[in-house]
């Protein structure tokens, strides 16, 4: 099962057709949304449309590629966004083209291009497009007999960044990866234990990529965090973390700080949890902090950006070949053919973050608090929720519907466990709110009630003999002394 956040878009060819300059027209897909505003939510599939356009034949300095594959990334959904600013590349506007990593082949140079022949593999920025015209110096060349040059689109040059300028990581050390499964993660920790680490530590949302990391990936072991996260944390590592290596933020970030060793370096690369919540623009990624912990422990928690560290894009380059060829590093994707299955590719990739209210949203629409979700949930009287990328709770309307039903028995006088009980009627509950019954439900509801009525006699009962015992008593005479 291929990795799904590491997945790449091959292109595929569409039929030639007449242009100008006797140059084809050819498909390039536009981001345009019906309202001609940046979403501020994830995009749906019909957000991006192609278009067939004449381009140009290459000028001075330049060349026409022909893309092969281009890479789908993350990186997207925060361009798209209202808070797209202050990032190293230009946010996109409603029409404008999307880009990208991309692999293709040279297919014309300009006039006084000779270092670049036709039919060369060049990897570039200008993805989403079958053909592109780059300016030749924007371009890298592949070598000859690259073991796998789809490879070369990797964005794991940031974790090598990270983790040999920030985190400077020692032989025989301790790391954590959060967001292991992604496009940085999934090679950040075959990175770390190539340059040393004793013992690495990834999370992913899923147990099936879990299973992946540890087999294939260089993973010691792999944590698919929950509730219990920050144990689950602990218990992969006892002695706790000295690198982090942090792709997600929120909760996850907070639980991995709490089990930093002293002199701990915690580098953030990613910012997944804000990145994809629906409740945010895209731009930002909100995180609880205990800076007694840094302080405490001396930790240092730096943001990584490649621009900020000339050089380390061809000292990867190097070293990744290298790696590749001797066979000691592995690069997930998974291949999907077609250009018109990019918007699809992209939306579902953004889907599997989507949808959902966060717990103190839907505690307030509810008419309840966070406490008692959470009660109810470990007490077995609602199903647990759906799991965003950094492990918090997403409802939606059903839930919400359900934590009513709940609330309104348990106003009525049933305890935990008589709700629990009739568990399996509440969905028909929430079908019919208002249902009044002419004759008593059967089945498992029916009983529930009986014997809530007998406990409530009994205990009416109880306390009734309790007041007569107490009014004697103190109706009796004090004995004499």
């Amino acid at each position: 099962m291929p990795l799904t956040r590491t997945s790449r878009v091959s292109v595929r060819a569409c039929p030639a057709t007449s242009a100008p300059g006797g140059l084809h027209a050819r498909t390039v897909h536009r981001p345009r949304n019906s309202t001609g505003r940046r979403p501020h939510r994830p995009a749906r599939t019909g957000t991006l449309h192609g278009r067939r356009v004449p381009h140009p034949p290459p000028h001075v300095g330049q060349l026409l590629v022909r893309n092969r594959h281009f890479l789908v990334f993350p990186g997207l959904r925060t361009l798209f966004s209202a808070e797209a600013k202050d990032f190293p590349f230009p946010p996109l506007k409603p029409g404008e083209t999307l880009f990208g990593p991309a692999l293709g082949e040279v297919v014309a140079t300009g006039p006084d291009v000779t270092d670049v022949r036709p039919g060369a593999l060049v990897t570039h920025m200008q993805g989403w497009r079958e053909y592109a015209v780059v300016d030749a110096d924007a371009v890298h060349a592949v070598p000859d007999g690259y073991p796998d040059p789809v490879a070369l689109l990797s964005t794991a040059s940031a974790a090598y960044g990270a983790l040999t300028r920030l985190a400077e990581l020692r032989p025989g050390e301790t790391v954590l990866v959060t967001g292991a499964a992604g496009g940085v993660g999934s090679l950040a920790g075959q990175i770390a234990r190539l340059l040393g680490a004793s013992r690495v530590v990834g999370t992913t949302r899923s147990p099936g990529k879990a299973a992946r990391l540890r087999q294939e990936l260089g993973y010691d072991a792999v944590v698919v965090p929950g509730d219990d996260g920050s144990g689950s944390l602990a218990e992969a590592a006892p002695d706790g973390y000295d690198v982090i290596v942090d792709n997600v933020g929120g909760e996850q970030l907070t639980a991995a700080l709490e089990l930093t060793r002293p002199g701990a370096r915690v580098v953030v690369v990613g910012a997944l949890s804000g990145q994809f919540d629906p409740a945010l623009p895209g731009g930002s990624s909100p995180t609880v902090i205990d800076t007694f912990v840094l302080v405490k422990r001396s930790v240092s928690l730096l943001g990584y950006q490649t621009v900020d560290h000339p050089g380390v894009e061809e000292e990867w380059r190097e070293r990744f070949t290298d790696w590749l060829r001797a066979g000691q590093i592995t690069f997930p994707y998974a291949v999907l053919p077609g250009m018109e299955k990019s918007d699809r590719t992209r939306c579902e990739h953004d889907a599997k973050r989507e949808a959902g209210m966060r717990i103190g949203d839907a505690a307030a629409a509810a008419g309840t608090t966070p406490r008692a979700l959470r009660f109810y949930e470990e007490r077995g009287l609602l199903p647990p929720p759906r799991r965003t990328a950094s492990r918090q709770r997403a409802y939606t309307e059903r839930d919400l519907a359900r934590i009513r039903v709940v609330r309104r028995l348990l106003s009525l006088g049933l305890t935990v466990a008589d709700v629990r009980a009739c568990a399996d009627r509440i969905d028909l509950l929430i079908a019919e709110p208002d249902r009044r019954c002419s004759a008593p439900a059967p089945g498992a509801a029916q009983g529930v009630v009986d014997q809530r009525i007998a406990a409530i006699d009994a205990e009416i009962a109880r306390l009734t003999a309790l007041r007569a015992s107490l009014a004697g008593q103190i109706a009796a005479p004090e004995p004499a002394a």
